[in-house]
């Protein structure tokens, strides 16, 4: 069954993209479990990433595969 994927998950990917360049974004290091990348979808077979996001409400953290995370930190050069 495929993921229909609406246009709010763009926007927050794009998001989470800026925030990861600007440092705005906390980034903890994990030893993997049994998490999906929320960039790439695929199982996390690698170190995972998670984006801690704190707020006044909650917080909220985001697995990513090592992979999408050097891929974004790329992006700065």
């Amino acid at each position: 069954m495929a993921i229909i994927v609406g246009s709010e998950y763009w926007k927050k990917k794009d998001s989470l993209v800026e925030r990861v360049l600007t440092g705005t974004i906390d980034v903890v290091p994990i030893e993997s479990k049994d998490y999906a990348c929320y960039f790439c979808e695929k199982k996390i077979e690698r170190r995972t990433y998670l984006l801690v996001d704190e707020n006044e409400k909650s917080i909220t953290r985001i697995p990513i595969d090592e992979g999408c995370y050097e891929s974004i930190l790329l992006q700065r050069n």
